[in-house]
């Protein structure tokens, strides 16, 4: 089953996609189609919201993705998304049974190659490996469209179980790498991991997950807000809960900060994992100064970051994922475009990408006290605060932007499905 949405801003509503639909191509518009095919529910991924939302303005865009979780975006009116499949939850798909997960694998597959013969793509835009199979597969014998294979998550290589649906469809997306016309990765060390085990001695691009410049609204000021965030002294998180994201040593950091600083998290976690946390701070005498939030839409992130005082992004290196996030983590470029200072891992990868940015002060995610220590830091001087916030900002709107990060790939896919323009950088300028 394929639910379609007419992706306009003020409609989420989701109808049946029937025979007597007409295809994209005949209803929006003379430009050229693209496919995006994602094997997740891109609701939830911001990077690939903020590309399509560019291409969006070159094509007419038709995202297949599988139905899971719930769908929330407000995507632009040249973009259709079809949801393959009758729903349910990122938990229950992955506790789901494995022949069920083979019949999913394999309608998503047939979705894919249906809406390749229905609106004939001029490119193929696959996020992560099922998509990238999913797009080979439906291309077989009509290779007309390139393909592109951006890969946000590194699967564990050396940790892949031989029944696994997923260890089969990664072996296939390595073996066949080479097929690809062009690979994107988020950070540089993932890409020449994956490079390396594939033998593809092709340089692939580097698209950080920067957040888009529409994120905030026109005029943003973020010196009228530090003088109420320098006052509130709150340390402020927001996304997966989890012990591999620090929080349980941000907590433990309280006891070495002054009563007056807190500490907010939002995001998804589950109870047990939560109520962990909150004991934690109890038996501190710090429950008062720790308070966490269920998940929220992406777009309330700036209402519940606009009175904190910096943002944690404490990624544990537990696996090659965590350990090479620098340019890769939403979070680190999102409180940037909120103007707000961060703490980031005491990893190489980190120093080097951000290399002298003043707005970044490094910590010891294993370590309570190294993370006491730079939110002290943060606290330490008004003026230094003022300066790395505006800093924060100004670093968003000159450089880790994700109009200016994609636009090599923007120029690549342009060239690739044989699209002329004259006008790409000054379109990219604009907000999504």
């Amino acid at each position: 089953m394929t639910a379609r949405t007419n992706a306009v801003p003020t409609s989420g509503a989701e109808r049946g996609f029937g025979s007597n639909a007409q295809p994209a191509s005949m209803k929006r518009g003379a430009k050229p189609s693209l496919l995006v095919v994602f094997y997740a529910n891109p609701d939830y991924f911001p990077p690939t919201r903020n590309a399509v939302s560019i291409l969006s303005r070159y094509f007419n865009v038709t995202v297949v993705c599988r139905n899971v979780g719930q769908s929330f975006a407000r995507w632009p009116r040249d973009v259709a998304i079809e949801r393959v499949g009758s729903g349910g939850s990122e938990d229950q798909k992955h506790r789901s049974d494995p022949i069920d997960k083979f019949f999913e694998f394999r309608n998503f597959m047939a979705a894919v190659r249906a809406a390749v013969a229905r609106i004939r793509p001029a490119l193929v835009y696959a996020y992560e490996s099922h998509a990238f199979c999913a797009a080979l597969g439906a291309t077989r014998g009509i290779r007309t469209a390139p393909i592109i294979f951006h890969l946000h998550e590194l699967p564990e290589l050396d940790a892949l179980p031989w029944h696994s649906l997923q260890t089969w469809v990664i072996r296939r997306a390595l073996r066949k790498t080479r097929s690809a016309n062009l690979m994107v990765f988020p950070e540089k060390n993932r890409a020449e991991i994956w490079m390396r085990a594939t033998r593809d001695g092709r340089l692939p691009l580097i698209v950080p997950n920067c957040a888009a410049l529409g994120f905030t609204p026109d005029g943003y000021d973020v010196a009228a807000l530090v003088e109420r965030r320098w006052a509130g002294r709150k340390a402020f998180y927001i996304g997966a809960l989890g012990e591999q994201n620090g929080h349980g040593e941000a907590v433990q950091a309280l006891e070495f900060l002054p009563p007056s600083v807190s500490l907010r998290m939002v995001g998804k976690g589950s109870a047990e994992y939560r109520q962990t946390l909150l004991h934690a701070a109890a038996d501190l005498g710090a429950q008062p100064r720790l308070s966490i939030g269920e998940f929220v839409e992406h777009a309330r992130l700036k209402e519940l970051a606009s009175d904190a005082t910096l943002g944690l992004a404490l990624y544990k290196p537990t696996t090659l994922n965590w350990e090479f996030s620098s340019s890769a983590t939403n979070k680190v470029f999102e409180y940037a475009a909120l103007g707000l200072p961060v703490i980031a891992p005491d990893r190489p990868n980190y120093r080097e990408f951000f290399a002298d940015e003043t707005w970044i002060t490094y910590a010891n995610p294993a370590d309570s006290r190294s993370i006491a220590r730079a939110i002290q830091f943060v606290f330490a001087d008004r003026e230094r605060y003022v300066q790395m916030s505006l800093a924060a900002r100004h670093a968003f709107e000159e450089k880790f932007n994700y109009e200016r990060v994609f636009q090599p790939a923007l120029e690549r896919v342009l060239e690739l499905a044989n699209v002329l323009t004259h006008s790409v950088t000054a379109d990219t300028s604009a907000s999504t």
